[in-house]
């Protein structure tokens, strides 16, 4: 009747598999939360323009979308 269907069955963790799995989630919020953090931060211009900078408009060009990209 549904021959695609999968069941799926519990597996037994341990409590350090537990654990693991845990660090590795917080870990992983805390760098998107970081990163969120850093990107509310920013200005237009730190976000598409630092890069240029240094070396001046001309080593950039834009793009139709407009954003800046290294020649």
């Amino acid at each position: 009747m549904f021959p695609n269907l999968i069941v799926m069955q519990e597996i037994p963790m341990t409590a350090s598999e537990m654990l693991a799995a845990y660090v590795k989630v917080a870990k992983k919020k805390e760098v998107e939360d970081y990163v969120n953090e850093v990107l509310e931060d920013m200005s237009e211009e730190d976000l598409y323009c630092n890069f240029l900078t240094e070396q001046g408009p001309e080593r950039g060009t834009i793009t139709e979308e407009g954003d800046l990209t290294e020649v």
